[in-house]
């Protein structure tokens, strides 16, 4: 019963960690389908691929973050 109760308690940090992780993906595709060459840089430049590997590391620690933030051992 206690789980179940924590469960629900922790369902809105589960569902923020759900939406911030997938946001800046999310953004990024629609940003290469309705204006294809405004990302480029990204993927052309050495200081653009370090960019991206800076904020998926970013993104991916702060997933982590909130994820274990939200579990709580019984």
């Amino acid at each position: 019963m206690m789980q179940m109760k924590i469960k629900a308690m922790t369902s809105e940090a589960r569902a923020s960690a759900w939406i911030v992780g997938s946001l800046p993906v999310l953004v990024s595709i629609a940003t290469i389908f309705l204006s294809p060459g405004y990302m480029d840089i990204l993927w052309e430049d050495y200081r653009g691929n370090y960019a991206v590997m800076g904020a998926f590391a970013i993104l991916f620690t702060g997933v982590t973050v909130m994820k274990k933030m939200a579990k709580f051992d019984i």
